[in-house]
């Protein structure tokens, strides 16, 4: 679990720290809190879902509910974007909801 917490510090002390357009292994900002936002998401729903579970542990269709919800909630927020904006669909957002997803899962994995 600390190398979530860890994660989660590089991101969120990743400002304008170096004077130049913030960037996290070589990812632009947006891209960054498409990805942790999704994994956050996800991460969260697997608890909610593992808590809800009578036997306390995470199940592979409480897995694919939570990955189903924030996928589909990405997938949204760029359809949005596209009608509001007039642009074209920015795979490049929904590929890093789509990484936060499976991020959020292997994050969650019971050792």
């Amino acid at each position: 679990m600390s190398a979530k917490y860890l994660l989660i510090a590089l991101i969120l002390l990743n400002g304008k720290v170096f004077g130049h357009e913030p960037t996290f292994i070589g990812l632009p900002q947006d891209k960054i809190l498409h990805l942790t936002v999704s994994e956050m998401g996800t991460s969260f729903l697997i608890k909610v879902g593992q808590g809800i579970n009578e036997s306390h542990r995470i199940t592979r269709a409480n897995r694919i509910f939570s990955s189903s919800i924030m996928v589909s909630i990405g997938y949204l927020k760029e359809r949005k974007d596209m009608l509001e904006t007039g642009r074209s669909f920015d795979y490049p957002d929904f590929a890093a909801d789509v990484m936060g997803v499976i991020i959020g899962n292997l994050l969650q994995i019971e050792f």
